[in-house]
């Protein structure tokens, strides 16, 4: 097969084709004309390196498995593409969980009185402070409090939300009182798992508390919360 029909057919360019061979991934022959060729063998292995390269393979990685297609080989590569998977993945979501927060904080406001720089600072704050309001992928070794969209205000001080602040005053008095050196306590919503007026506090990825809570009275569900959350401590 020529090089523009293989081309053609798998939807590359032929300058990719082309570098392919400079790297010693394929090989080709000349005809008379001295236009590259393609046998079958290398035809095939084309397809591989497709194959591999759509799973998001390196090219000096694909090279590696192609030497001799060993299968000690290719299973570490594709564990380390796995474990590459699971961080972007988590990175995605940690991305979409912030969005969908802050937009929910600027929906349960009038825009007009928003001072934007104020607000991004508020919001670089709950990233960077140690309970903050922050999507969490790995859930070992620390508390997890999530939140229904209801109760996002809660941990927002923006709109004088009192949850982190509380957390924080409730950590300190348990350190001082029972000498205690607490785990980082983690604040974040996940409005896929829960509905509006639920939350859920889990310890070590474990799920202690699950409940929903009834009435608007921010004050009494911020006590709520904290309750439960200084019995998961304690327990």
């Amino acid at each position: 097969m020529k090089i523009n029909q293989l081309a053609q057919k798998y939807q590359i360019s032929i300058r990719t084709i082309r570098y392919y061979e400079e790297i010693g991934l394929l090989h080709s022959s000349r005809d008379a004309a001295n236009i590259r060729e393609f046998n079958p063998l290398q035809i095939e292995r084309l397809e591989l390196i497709l194959f591999f390269k759509n799973l998001g393979l390196k090219l000096y990685q694909i090279k590696n498995i192609l030497k001799n297609l060993d299968i000690n080989v290719i299973e570490s590569l594709f564990q380390k593409r796995m474990s590459d998977i699971s961080h972007q993945i988590n990175r995605l979501n940690n991305e979409k969980q912030i969005l969908i927060t802050v937009l929910t904080m600027l929906n349960s406001k009038d825009h007009s009185k928003i001072n934007v720089k104020e607000f991004i600072k508020e919001q670089i704050y709950f990233q960077k402070n140690n309970e903050r309001m922050l999507y969490m992928n790995n859930y070992k070794n620390n508390i997890i409090i999530e939140i229904g969209e209801n109760l996002i205000p809660l941990a927002n001080k923006q709109v004088n939300g009192i949850l982190i602040d509380s957390i924080k005053k409730m950590r300190l008095e348990l350190e001082k009182q029972y000498d205690l050196k607490l785990d980082l306590i983690r604040v974040t919503d996940n409005p896929d798992l829960l509905s509006l007026n639920e939350y859920r506090i889990l310890k070590d990825g474990i799920q202690i508390i699950h409940k929903t809570i009834i009435g608007n009275d921010s004050s009494k569900q911020n006590d709520q919360i904290i309750a439960d959350l200084k019995a998961v401590i304690l327990n």
